[in-house]
């Protein structure tokens, strides 16, 4: 019978500062033990180093809480050697895992510790002569790489939630700054056993706690939907200026990355604010541009109402401008009706998830439109009902779907 190899290596010299694949900063523990059927290659990086590619040794590997992530693994391992002996390293390390008399099971390749944690000296070991150190050791607990990525988990619901609008549970990572969320969807797996129990979706930009008040967005549930029946809409804006325009004022902005033509000041206030309308109106991406009729004076028009031509399809306006003149008011951008002011769950409503709802039920984010991020994201479940009284809540599977970096795992 073939008996799995495990390997042992250790970066540091002193022995109380090894804090294993753990404590460790980053993605470099400071030690760890493998089996060698993790080795996906080895190649030499320098004449001087080895490199093991790994199948990855952390992700994927918490059953207990059901996560699941798509990734292949880049785990590495450098092994430093004496210069120009890197095949016989090579060739020594595969002897030594395809030796069935090593019976042990495990092999130290390189423990560069030369320090115990009494303080008393001891030799660095290493399974061949010609192995110098153990090099850094990489190790990830997320996928790689900046694209689109994907990830579920499991979370059992807390059973002391006692409010409507609690969080209940969150999931294990965060997405880095500058994701775009893409979608998500909620399933119940298993029911409570309290007859009034659902949960919807939160993202916010900093954790909060079980049983704390959800705060942030709902992104998936019936507090999502902005009215409506999912339908995309025509997106509406308003411009508005802070005081009247002056003589020699002049009035640029761009939209969806083109300047429009510049207005300059013609006649009065309330002229000028009507030709700029009247620019945006003539273009193709916009349906209308209405002025505010304040009253019957020359400059009390204050207001723009632009209404983009096509639903579903924003209108990028930016870089307001006054200039010139003896003074210069502020023009200020506001959007009232977004591309998709519809509901964006599909159903538009809470994952109902008690005692006597449907099992598997699911929600997902439906119409949302993608949302960036500019800041760290965390994902937390919240109670849409009273559920005090539940000894055992449910269990809900959370899916999200994000282009940008990679999450990072939140250490509990």
């Amino acid at each position: 019978m073939k008996i799995e190899k495990w390997l042992y290596f250790r970066t540091v010299t002193n022995e109380t500062n090894d804090d294993g694949d753990n404590g460790s900063v980053g993605h470099n523990p400071t030690s760890i033990c493998f089996p060698a059927s993790a080795i996906a290659s080895m190649g030499v990086s320098s004449t001087s180093s080895i490199t093991l590619k790994l199948h990855n040794l952390k992700i994927d590997q918490e059953p207990e809480v059901n996560k699941r992530r798509n990734y292949a693994g880049d785990d590495r391992l450098v092994i430093n050697c004496t210069a120009g002996k890197a095949f016989e390293v090579m060739e020594a390390l595969s002897q030594a895992i395809s030796n069935n008399s090593h019976t042990d099971g495990l092999i130290v390749v390189a423990d560069n510790v030369t320090t115990n944690a009494a303080g008393a000296t001891v030799k660095a070991e290493y399974f061949h002569r010609y192995v110098t150190s153990c090099g850094a050791i990489t190790v990830y607990d997320e996928p790689r790489g900046t694209g689109i990525h994907e990830y579920y988990e499991e979370i059992y619901a807390n059973a002391n939630a006692d409010a409507d609008g609690e969080v209940v549970g969150s999931l294990s990572i965060a997405l880095q700054p500058q994701s775009v969320l893409l979608e998500g969807g909620i399933t119940t797996l298993n029911l409570s056993d309290h007859a009034d129990s659902s949960v919807a979706l939160n993202y916010h930009s900093a954790a909060i706690a079980d049983l704390s008040t959800a705060a942030g967005t709902e992104w998936i549930g019936a507090g999502a939907k902005a009215g409506g029946a999912g339908e995309p809409a025509f997106p509406i804006y308003t411009i508005t200026f802070a005081g009247a325009l002056v003589t020699s004022n002049t009035f640029d902005m761009k939209v969806n990355g083109t300047a429009l033509t510049q207005q300059a000041f013609d006649t009065d206030s309330n002229t000028t604010i009507a030709a700029i309308a009247t620019k945006l109106a003539a273009l193709s991406t916009i349906s209308g541009a209405v002025v505010t009729n304040a009253g019957s004076g020359s400059d009390d028009d204050r207001v723009i109402t632009v209404t983009g031509a096509v639903k579903g399809v924003e209108v990028w306006m930016d870089g307001l401008t006054v200039a010139a003149g003896s003074s210069q008011t502020t023009a200020a951008l506001a959007q009232t009706t977004n591309a998709w002011s519809g509901a964006s769950s599909i159903p538009a409503a809470d994952l109902n998830c008690g005692s006597g709802d449907v099992q598997f039920d699911t929600v997902h984010s439906g119409t949302a439109h993608p949302i960036h991020r500019a800041s760290h994201t965390y994902f937390a479940l919240k109670t849409c009902e009273d559920a005090s009284g539940a000894t055992a809540n449910a269990k809900i599977g959370v899916y999200i779907k994000w282009f940008g970096q990679p999450s990072i795992t939140l250490v509990d």
